[in-house]
This record gives C-alpha cells, sequence and structure tokens, in this order.
C-alpha cells in the first residue's frame, strides 16, 4: 500500500490465472479467450471509483483499490475481488 496525493491508501492486488496453458492445451485458445473475457466483465462490476481493474497480458490482471482510509478496507476491497469469483 502507498498513500495518494491526498493522504489516503492506495492498494493493488495482481491476479494471475493458474493452469491457464492448461485450459488453453485443452479446450483451445477460443475457450482461453472466453475466460479472460468473463474475468474482464466480472473485475469491471466492481464498483467505481474504488476500484479500477486492467488486463496485464496473458493471463494476469490487476486492480487497484482507491481512496482506503486504512488497511482494513484493503482487506475489505480484496474480498470483494474474491467475491466477484464466487457466484
Amino acid at each position: 500500500m502507498s498513500a495518494d496525493s491526498n493522504g489516503h491508501q492506495v492498494g493493488l492486488v495482481l491476479l494471475d490465472i493458474r493452469e491457464f496453458r492448461e485450459l488453453n492445451r485443452s479446450f483451445g485458445e477460443s475457450c482461453g479467450n472466453s475466460v479472460l473475457t468473463e474475468i474482464s466483465a466480472r473485475l469491471n462490476e466492481l464498483p467505481s471509483p474504488g476500484f479500477a481493474s486492467f488486463y496485464l497480458g496473458s493471463d494476469e490482471f490487476a486492480v487497484v483499490l482507491a481512496a482506503l482510509r486504512s488497511p482494513g478496507f484493503a482487506v475489505l476491497g480484496v474480498e470483494q475481488v474474491i467475491d466477484q469469483f464466487k457466484r
């Protein structure tokens, strides 16, 4: 975590999709691309302006947690990211 110009904390969550190469090998790149598209869609559903998501390439994504008042808010933010994939 780091502070922004207003003194709020900013967090960064990095997501690396496990076994993504195996998914591509087993089911084809079309299936892999569909999975990446679904991940992007779910991350884009996170509430703005508190979250910003980015596709980094290959099987990696980043989520910026903005304007956190304390480290505890970072934990809540990470839980919200995880919850996007439990449904």
